[in-house]
């Protein structure tokens, strides 16, 4: 049980890590997109 209950705690962390490098990249990406925008405008 121990062990499951790590795991768990492993994978629930690794999960919400990933997500918010894809929010971070997401936000990058948006970031760039505004700046090329006002660029060519």
């Amino acid at each position: 049980m121990k062990v499951s209950y790590q795991k768990r705690i492993v994978i629930m962390i690794t999960l919400i890590f990933s997500l918010l490098l894809a929010l971070l990249n997401v936000v990058k990406t948006n970031g760039v997109i505004k700046e090329g925008d006002t660029v060519q405008k």
